[in-house]
């Protein structure tokens, strides 16, 4: 497994998720920090979700609810705090294959 997080700009940040070599899909921090976002890439029935922390101190996720189709999954955090830290994920929770923990900016 590898795995990769690059700064699209000041503002985006995106990590990736690989499952047995190939890319399972991405999670993203965008719009300085205030929306996270989940993609799932493959047709491969794991289902991908991108957990974050807020700088105030809430642990949520969002999920790619239409799977592999066209569109990811985003929101902003009920907490309305930024997005400090960022990790996504592919497989069943618990037992699931996660990138590294990302800063969000």
């Amino acid at each position: 497994m590898v795995f990769a997080a690059s700064p699209a700009s000041a503002a985006d940040v995106t990590a990736v998720v690989y499952v047995n070599g190939a890319k399972a899909g991405s999670g993203k921090s965008y719009n300085y920090s205030t929306t996270v976002q989940a993609c799932d890439v493959r047709a491969d029935g794991l289902g991908v979700r991108t957990w974050y922390i807020t700088a105030k101190g809430l642990k949520d996720y969002v999920g790619d609810a239409n799977g592999s189709s066209a569109g990811c999954g985003s929101e902003r955090p009920a907490d309305g705090g930024s997005i400090d830290q960022f990790k996504v994920c592919a497989g069943p929770i618990g037992s699931e294959t996660c990138s590294p923990w990302t800063r969000g900016y």
